[in-house]
């Protein structure tokens, strides 16, 4: 038997209970249960059934977006998962797109370069794999 549930009492969820699980729904399903009496396993059950995470994060709905400070966090909105509001979340994105399209752009050039030194070493077509050229020159002795 599990010795969790013989020290605390089965109690039906209360909509105070519900309302404190809602607010600290971040503290973690630990510190909840700790809190309002009951088991993890309870506290877990119920926040899949209200659809709440209990994941830790540091901030909680209506905190400020710590990197621009100006606006409120959106539960369940983009850039919530990271912790910042909708507009630094797409800022983010932004930056890093144009990271990524700057690297393919540098890729391109880097693949460009490399085949006009292979044309200019005269291996014929740059892009043709060395040993299958060399697999169509060789020839099996006659036996």
């Amino acid at each position: 038997m599990n010795h969790e549930k013989s020290l605390l009492k089965r109690s039906r969820w209360k909509s105070g209970d519900k309302a404190y699980l809602r607010k600290h729904c971040r503290d973690g399903a630990d510190a909840i249960a700790a809190a309002l009496g009951k088991s993890r396993h309870s506290v877990e059950v119920m926040a899949s059934r209200m659809g709440l995470s209990l994941s830790r994060q540091p901030w909680r709905p209506g905190s400020l977006c710590p990197r621009c400070g100006a606006h409120e966090l959106e539960p369940g909105g983009p850039g919530w998962a990271e912790g910042l509001c909708p507009p630094c979340h797409w800022e983010v994105l932004a930056e890093r797109s144009e990271r990524k399209a700057a690297e393919i752009e540098a890729r391109r050039a880097y693949d460009r370069a490399r085949d006009h030194v292979r044309a200019a070493k005269g291996g014929g077509d740059a892009k043709a794999v060395p040993w299958v050229r060399d697999a169509h020159a060789r020839r099996r002795p006659v036996p």
